[in-house]
């Protein structure tokens, strides 16, 4: 997220899209929702948003190399 161009989605909430991106969502087992006319970036920032928790619930989750 830190990379992400806010200047070039002006309706984008950037205090919104930066809280969603501490993942306390995850741990609060809520839902995001992202609304919007095709091309205006959903995709972008639902993989932003969604791979890092992603990326740690798998790490931690899968078998150690030689175990398994």
């Amino acid at each position: 997220m830190a990379r992400l161009a806010f200047t070039a989605l002006p309706s984008l909430n950037k205090t919104l899209v930066l809280e969603l991106a501490r993942c306390e969502y995850v741990a609060r087992r809520e839902n995001v929702i992202a609304l919007g006319n095709s091309g205006t970036g959903k995709t972008h920032i639902a993989l932003g948003l969604g791979l890092p928790p992603a990326r740690r619930t798998c790490r931690s989750a899968s078998p150690r190399r030689g175990h398994g």
